[in-house]
């Protein structure tokens, strides 16, 4: 379900998103409205009537990021409406926040958490300050689970970015967008229709190595996979995941990555790849303390384009909602001791475990974790698939009797 602000019929007469290549060229159109603005421009201020006086960029930006949320893969959103537009039986659950916190608008995602989001216009994509941002992401918002910030500049205070539960889509996401996004974009405003997919076909060798990978693992409980290098994993994962779902209830899978970085690459790929209905997934980095500043993670929580979850509140409402497809909860190797001991505790059980760049599970890290995983008392997984480039390592500076360089780590031990 969702609603439009009262100036949608005006916008899309004045062809504001017709024809679109870029993003660029909306920004463009976007800054002729009302003139145009000097400054970055604060969203929260309220709307004009659009009979009392010209519209304004932040208008048509607003109106095009209710259409942008309600057609991703990621996040994604079961219903969105303007903050105006609140429906009754939200209103009984909880009490909306209003644009003097900065929000522009409130969805519910599938599994039954609000979120809320907040638009910002920048002139010339200037940067925004912490002053203009800290209604939203520094107040508290009752009842309000997850947090959306969407603007077209580049450049946000740091300490913002870490909010907790915020998914930050700044320029250069909305940069990316396709001639086929836009239209759909456009699409979901005139009509309110979602196309089933807008990504490119799977290369065949990629949707080869897919199928493959479904038939060796209907037939073993454990399997290690190698990936050459240089090859897209992350398209080969997912077009393994949409062809994995299917059936009553659907299926759950757990994906472990290195790192954030990685997630995020995972997400990009995944929202260029695979159709709408048949994957869901909710990020969980619950990254304990780093031990030096190797570990330290440059891709910060907001940055993964998809919803981060930094406990395990999400994952029960996640986990019972009803969905035909796959339900994907991806973490981080770091993440992974202390999500494993929540399966546990919970008794939850997994279609399958993936673990990408499965050589990170060796040494001291995979004494720890395979108790966890592979054990009596360990998680309850149906399947574990390993994807990884190597499955050995050798030291060439110790030999063994015959000459021979020793293994220096091994996924088989």
């Amino acid at each position: 379900m969702r609603s439009n602000p009262p100036y949608t019929t005006t916008l899309l007469k004045q062809g504001l998103f017709s024809r679109l290549d870029t993003f660029g060229a909306l920004e463009s159109r976007l800054a002729k409205l009302g003139g145009g603005q000097e400054e970055s421009v604060d969203s929260s201020s309220g709307h004009t009537e659009p009979d009392t006086e010209p519209l304004r960029p932040e208008d048509g930006l607003e109106l095009f990021a209710l259409a942008y949320l309600a057609t991703r893969r990621l996040p994604r959103i079961g219903e969105i409406h303007p903050q105006e537009t609140t429906p009754p039986h939200w209103r009984r659950r909880l009490t909306p926040p209003g644009r003097d916190q900065g929000v522009d608008g409130l969805f519910q995602t599938p599994w039954g958490e609000f979120g809320a989001f907040r638009v910002v216009w920048s002139a010339d994509r200037a940067p925004l300050t912490a002053r203009m941002l800290s209604p939203f992401l520094a107040e508290p918002l009752p009842g309000i689970r997850w947090r959306i910030l969407i603007t077209n500049s580049e450049e946000i205070p740091t300490r913002l970015k870490k909010t907790p539960h915020l998914m930050l889509i700044n320029g250069a996401d909305l940069d990316r967008l396709s001639r086929a996004e836009l239209r759909a974009i456009h699409g979901w405003l005139q009509s309110g229709s979602l196309l089933s997919s807008t990504a490119p076909p799977t290369a065949p060798q990629q949707a080869r190595a897919a199928a493959e990978l479904l038939q060796q693992i209907d037939c073993t409980s454990r399997l290690t996979a190698l990936t050459a290098s240089g090859t897209n994993t992350a398209r080969i994962v997912f077009e393994f995941l949409e062809r994995f779902g299917g059936g009553p209830g659907g299926r759950t899978v757990l994906l472990v990555t290195p790192n954030r970085s990685r997630m995020r690459h995972m997400a990009l790929t995944w929202e260029r790849s695979s159709v709408r209905s048949a994957i869901a997934a909710l990020a969980i980095c619950i990254d304990p303390p780093p031990s030096n500043k190797s570990d330290l993670l440059v891709t910060l929580a907001s940055e993964t384009t998809l919803p981060v979850s930094s406990d395990t509140d999400s994952i029960p409402p996640f986990l019972s909602w009803r969905f035909h497809g796959v339900r994907v909860l991806l973490t981080s190797y770091r993440t992974l001791p202390m999500l494993a001991e929540f399966f546990i505790k919970k008794q939850i059980t997994l279609d399958l475990a993936l673990f990408d760049h499965a050589e990170m599970l060796v040494g001291r890290e995979k004494r720890k974790l395979m108790p966890l995983l592979d054990g009596e008392e360990g998680m309850r997984v149906r399947r574990m698939l390993f994807l990884t480039a190597s499955t050995h390592a050798m030291d060439p500076l110790r030999r063994d009797r015959q000459g021979e360089a020793k293994v220096r780590w091994s996924l088989e031990n």
